[in-house]
C-alpha cells in the first residue's frame, strides 16, 4: 500500500498524485484528499491505482446514490456533487481550449436535469463459462455484475432486468463463450442485439433530454440565418433537422436507412481521402454557407479539404471527444476565428461531455 495526497483531477476524472518522477492516477478521489491506495498497473513512470482507504476527505465528497459505484468503472463522479462534477469537466475543457487560444472566448455550459436514470443505450459483456454478465472494469478484462445500475433510463432498465433473468440461454445460442450484448431504447421500443457492431440500430445520443437542449441551442445559433447547410457525419439529421435553412444536405456513411441517397441524405465515406472530390463531382453546382461537423471520437482528418472547397461562413464543430476536436481545429485554415465555445453535459456522472465550437470566416 502507498499513501497519497491528491493534487488535481485529470480529464478522465481520476485523482492525480505525483511523487518524485512518478505519477499516480487514482479514481474516485478528490483534490486535497489523503489516504492509501494499491497499484494495479505501472508503465514507464505512469501508475494506475485503486483507492483502499481515506484519512482526509474533501468537503466536496458525498455518498454515492449508486450501490455499485465503488467497484464499477462506468461512472467517475458520483462521489461528489453535480456542481463540482461540472466544474471539473469545464476546467478540463478550458485547458484544451487554451491549445487553440480559445480559453478566453465566451463559453456556455448546458447541464443535465437528471444525473442518473438518463441513458437509453448500454453495452454489456458476458462470459458463459464464468456465468457472468456486466460491465468491464477499467484496465482489466474482468467483468463486474451490476444488477442495480442507476444510469439507465426506465425503459432500458426494465429490459435489462428482464435480460438478467435468463441471459445464459440466449448467450449460448451465439456459439461464443464470450461476447457483448447491447440494450437500445429507440424511444418507442427497446432492442436487444447480441455481438453486433456498436449502435447497430443506428447512432443516437444516449441522453435524449440533453440532446433536446442541444438541438435548441443549435437552433438558437442559426436563428438569424437562412443557410445552405452541409451536415457532415449527419446520420439521421439529429442536429440540423429543426434549423431555419434554405437547403440542407446530411452526409454520412450510414445515414437514415429509409432515406439513403435521397435528398437531404447522402451516403459517403468521409474517412476516404477522395470523398470531397467524389461528392463535388456529383454535385458541382451546390454551395454551402454553413457546416455542421459531428464526427466520431477519431475526429475528421479531411476537414480542411471540405472547408477549403466551400469556404462556409460558419462552422459548428460538435464532438464527444474534445481532444480530437482541438487537434482538428488547430490545423484549420487561418481564415476562421472562434466565436463561441460550449460544453454540453450529455453524460452526467461520467468524465465524458460533448464539446462544441462555433467558428466564423474572417
Amino acid at each position: 500500500m502507498k499513501e497519497f495526497i491528491i493534487d488535481h483531477i485529470d480529464p478522465l476524472g481520476q485523482g492525480v498524485y505525483k511523487e518524485n518522477d512518478q505519477i499516480y492516477f487514482i479514481p474516485k478521489t478528490l483534490p486535497g484528499e489523503k489516504g492509501q491506495f494499491k497499484i494495479i498497473k505501472s508503465q514507464r513512470g505512469v501508475n494506475f491505482g485503486e483507492l483502499t482507504s481515506l484519512q482526509t476527505k474533501s468537503p466536496q465528497r458525498i455518498s454515492s446514490d449508486c450501490p455499485h459505484f465503488n467497484e464499477c468503472s462506468g461512472c467517475q463522479f458520483l462521489h461528489t456533487d453535480y456542481q463540482s462534477e461540472i466544474q471539473f469537466k469545464f476546467s478540463s475543457f478550458q485547458k484544451l481550449l487554451k491549445l487553440i487560444e480559445a480559453d478566453q472566448v465566451e463559453s456556455k455550459i448546458i447541464t443535465s436535469d437528471k444525473r442518473l436514470g438518463y441513458r437509453n443505450r448500454i453495452q454489456l459483456h458476458y462470459n458463459i463459462k464464468a456465468n457472468i454478465i456486466g460491465f468491464k472494469k477499467t484496465k482489466s478484462n474482468q467483468i463486474l455484475p451490476v444488477p442495480k445500475c442507476s444510469v439507465m433510463d426506465e425503459m432500458a432498465l426494465e429490459a435489462y432486468q428482464e435480460l438478467l433473468k435468463n441471459w445464459q440461454s440466449t448467450a449460448r445460442k451465439q456459439r461464443k463463450n464470450t461476447g457483448h450484448v447491447e440494450i437500445y431504447n429507440t424511444g418507442s421500443t427497446v432492442k436487444v442485439s447480441w455481438n453486433k457492431s456498436y449502435a447497430e440500430g443506428g447512432f443516437s445520443q444516449v441522453n435524449q433530454a440533453v440532446n433536446a437542449k442541444l438541438q435548441e441551442l443549435i437552433k438558437d445559433i442559426f436563428s438569424h440565418s437562412h443557410s445552405n447547410i452541409l451536415d457532415l457525419f449527419g446520420g439521421k439529421g439529429n442536429l440540423s433537422e429543426n434549423l431555419p435553412f434554405e437547403s440542407r444536405l446530411c452526409i454520412d456513411l450510414y445515414p437514415d436507412s429509409d432515406k439513403k441517397n435521397e435528398n437531404p441524405f447522402f451516403s459517403l465515406d468521409l474517412f476516404d481521402a477522395e470523398s470531397m472530390q467524389e461528392f463535388s463531382k456529383k454535385h458541382p453546382t451546390i454551395a454551402f454557407d454553413s457546416f455542421i461537423i459531428d464526427p466520431p471520437r477519431s475526429g475528421f482528418k479531411y476537414m480542411n479539404d471540405w472547408v477549403n472547397k466551400y469556404m462556409p461562413q460558419h462552422i459548428l464543430y460538435v464532438s464527444c471527444h474534445p481532444a480530437t476536436m482541438v487537434r482538428d481545429l488547430k490545423n484549420l485554415s487561418q481564415n476562421y476565428k472562434i466565436k463561441n465555445t460550449y460544453m454540453i453535459d450529455l453524460f452526467p456522472s461520467t468524465y465524458h461531455y460533448e464539446a462544441m465550437v462555433l467558428l466564423e470566416k474572417e
